[in-house]
């Protein structure tokens, strides 16, 4: 998948939308995602990021799409669900590429996808 300036286009807008980093009483300083109730979300922006699971399941682009789609449906998740989660890597590439300025980072993408159900931007617990 190309991240093209058409696609940011679509997104830079509704990046307002995407759920807020913020610090909780009494944290370090880390800081967390509060959880988002469904009305919170911004149905724009899913139906795009949507449209990018279902175009790259449907070309076969990248091919970890797919067979993170498969073993995702192979652990239990529904459709639905695994397509909501692939979304929650596109979305942090997304995020990435805008945030640092810099191109799409295959390397990274299949990364979020190798550890999703686990979301991308969870650190991990050593």
């Amino acid at each position: 998948m190309r991240i093209t300036p058409s696609i940011v286009l679509i997104f830079l807008p509704q990046l307002a939308y995407l759920p807020a980093t913020r610090y909780g009483e009494g944290s370090i300083g880390l800081p967390y995602r509060r959880k988002m109730k469904e009305s919170e979300g911004n149905p724009y922006l899913r139906a795009a990021i949507m449209e990018v699971v279902e175009n790259q399941l449907r070309n076969n682009d990248p091919p970890q799409t797919r067979q993170t789609f498969r073993r995702l449906i192979e652990a239990g998740y529904s459709e639905e669900e695994a397509k909501r989660l692939i979304g929650c890597a596109i979305s942090a590439e997304i995020f990435d590429v805008l945030k640092k300025n810099e191109p799409f980072n295959l390397d990274r993408f299949v990364k979020a996808l190798n550890k999703l159900p686990a979301m991308p931007w969870e650190e991990e617990k050593s």
